[in-house]
């Protein structure tokens, strides 16, 4: 399995809630609703910008088991843009990095730089930030309507990365989070279409993450679960350097 596979989920998460709408018809919101104020209500459901930037440093282990293996993702990420995704698997060890301008990354499938869309969604990845600054991306953002996500009513986003690459964003039209995200990545077999679906969000230090995570390569599915999201605990610069 391609380390790539897990460029996806690395937990950049998104917005909602605590909303400013008058009292309207449902038919009327949804008349008035944009891309930009699903992120605005994602990025309230969170917890808001102010807990959002308080939040300098990230870690957390999430595993699942594949085929009678075990598999082990850590992911470190600091403030404003770098990050590590450390992948155990069937004896296997890979690694992904950005070290805040480049990519690169280390598995069994071979080694190289990361380049082309696979580094812009890296970099949003990176970002600890992005869900408070996505502006500053130079995405294009297309709405799209409403669809079904594990039973439930979504607002489906198409999200335009500055190379026109395409990724797309689900928010629940109950609380805003964003419950999936859907992307195609490359790997040295071609194009994947990968799905993301996120579940099971709680509350650490004032900022709602999810503890599970499906993740889904066509058929095949690998279900996630986080052990614990540690905040601000002094991550060194040290980490993201390319091994």
């Amino acid at each position: 399995m391609n380390s790539k596979f897990f460029v996806s989920l690395l937990l950049t998460l998104f917005i909602v809630a605590n909303s400013t709408f008058s009292a309207t018809s449902d038919d009327e919101k949804k008349e008035n609703l944009t891309p930009e104020l699903l992120f605005e209500k994602y990025l309230s459901a969170l917890g808001g910008k102010d807990a959002i930037l308080k939040v300098q440093d990230r870690y957390y282990v999430m595993n699942a088991t594949f085929k009678d293996f075990e598999i082990e993702i850590a992911v470190y990420q600091k403030a404003p843009n770098k990050f590590l995704q450390s992948t155990s698997f069937a004896g296997q060890e890979t690694y992904l990095v950005y070290d805040g301008e480049k990519g690169y990354q280390k598995s069994f499938m071979g080694d190289g730089d990361v380049e082309g869309s696979d580094l812009e969604m890296l970099k949003i990845d990176a970002s600890l930030h992005f869900v408070a600054n996505y502006q500053d991306f130079g995405l294009k953002f297309e709405l799209l309507g409403e669809e079904k996500v594990a039973g439930k009513n979504s607002y489906k986003v198409k999200v335009i990365l500055p190379s026109g690459a395409p990724m797309t964003y689900y928010f629940d039209s109950e609380t805003f989070l964003r419950v999936r995200e859907s992307k195609i990545i490359s790997t040295p077999q071609g194009s994947v279409s990968v799905d993301i679906d996120y579940l099971d969000f709680r509350e650490v230090d004032g900022v709602k993450y999810p503890f599970s995570i499906i993740q889904s390569v066509g058929p095949m599915k690998l279900n996630f679960t986080v052990s614990g999201v540690q905040i601000n605990k002094g991550i060194s610069d040290e980490v993201f350097n390319k091994k």
